[in-house]
């Protein structure tokens, strides 16, 4: 049986960064996950190169510093999906007709 410094229970951002960093510090670690993937509430279906949506309750934003740099420290920034701003539109029920594009 093998023998770690620490065992994190859940492979979410938090777990993940936090083991990281006890890896990088020379503690011997192992991560538990019971999901068949790591990342927690971070979460996104991409069903073609076009077109994803968001399933989790969270997504990777800037004030993840942690999170983010960790990727960096892997060369995996790029892995990310980046957002690009997309228009929506106002609908109303008393004037079906008056619809606006915003960007």
């Amino acid at each position: 049986m093998a023998d770690f410094d620490c065992i994190v229970v859940g492979a979410g951002v938090s777990g993940l960064v936090f083991a990281a960093r006890m890896a990088r510090g020379g503690q011997r670690t192992l991560v538990l996950e019971a999901a068949d993937r790591v990342g927690g509430c971070i979460h996104s279906w991409r069903p073609s190169e076009d077109f994803w949506l968001e399933l989790g309750a969270h997504t990777a934003y800037n004030s993840y510093a942690p999170l983010l740099e960790a990727l960096s420290g892997r060369s995996r920034l790029d892995q990310l999906l980046r957002r690009r701003k997309l228009g929506y539109r106002f609908v109303t029920r008393k004037t079906p007709c008056s619809r606006r594009w915003h960007d």
